[in-house]
């Protein structure tokens, strides 16, 4: 725990907009967790002392066309790590700065998912590689049936 507070403190201000991170779908199924992975466009993370704000896009493989804009606040709890949430539509999670960079584990409340759309994105993507496009429309269906996931942000421009 007094890593994750030193590590707080080594970043006491920061402010990146249009970062690219990771966003990952927790698979039970071993085999699934190649697939589960997917590049995920962070609008805005910013962590001013104890305060911590993050905008992210769903990633259009898991939103389909209409992806949606998630946007949560939080505060540092003792123990270093940041709970965050969007009252209105239900979405809540747990954040932790690292030096690598933000991760968050995020559930959804109330979430717009165009699945169709999404699975039609795979098809499209990966329509040479039969395996990826199996492995990847296995990961959509486990995240349709069960929302949430880990956001991976860097702290710092690359």
């Amino acid at each position: 725990m007094k890593t994750i507070l030193m590590i707080a403190s080594l970043f006491p201000l920061v402010a990146l907009a249009d970062i690219r991170g990771t966003y990952e779908v927790p698979v039970k199924k071993a085999e699934l967790r190649p697939y589960a992975t997917f590049e995920a466009q962070v609008k805005l993370v910013s962590i001013e002392g104890s305060k911590m704000r993050m905008m992210y896009l769903l990633p259009d493989e898991l939103g389909g066309r209409t992806v949606p804009l998630v946007e949560l606040d939080g505060k540092m709890r003792p123990g270093g790590d940041y709970v965050v949430e969007d009252r209105a539509s239900g979405h809540a999670g747990i954040c932790r700065a690292e030096k690598a960079g933000l991760s968050c584990d995020i559930y959804y409340g109330e979430i717009l998912l165009d699945l169709r759309g999404a699975e039609q994105l795979l098809h499209d993507k990966y329509r040479d590689s039969p395996k990826m496009l199996e492995g990847k429309l296995a990961v959509l269906a486990s995240f349709g049936g069960d929302p949430h996931g880990i956001v991976r942000a860097p702290l710092q421009k690359e």
